[in-house]
């Protein structure tokens, strides 16, 4: 397995509380929740390579959670695919200019959304 080289930058201490992989029970206007799947392995790799100050740990988890309400929302499709998905994740630019993204897969068959990186970049992405 390669993983991505880390453009992290910043090295602090931070709080790092398990995540788990879920499906949550219910979603707004009873639409139907995604399976969220391999994020707890990126976010785990991610928080040990980058060491993230909380706040930005705390805004990923959520982001992430959000994405079982609606994966589609505040990302974009990678060009040449069509269940491809990238996102910088709003809330997580720096003052060293580096941004939080993801690349993740959205399978409509069996509603999953599958964690392919979770990273950290240069802004602009």
């Amino acid at each position: 397995v390669l993983l991505p080289v880390s453009l992290c930058g910043m090295r602090r201490r931070c709080c790092r509380p398990s995540w788990l992989t879920c499906r949550l029970s219910s979603v707004p206007d009873g639409g139907h929740p995604w399976l969220l799947s391999n994020f707890d392995r990126w976010i785990s790799w991610w928080v040990q390579e980058c060491e993230p100050p909380l706040r930005i740990n705390i805004t990923v988890r959520g982001w992430v959670v959000s994405r079982a309400e609606n994966p589609f929302e505040g990302a974009r499709f990678v060009p040449g695919f069509d269940d491809l998905l990238f996102a910088a994740i709003p809330g997580t630019l720096d003052e060293a200019g580096q941004v939080v993204t993801c690349t993740y897969r959205v399978i409509r068959a069996d509603w999953t959304v599958y964690c392919s990186m979770i990273g950290t970049a240069s802004w602009p992405v």
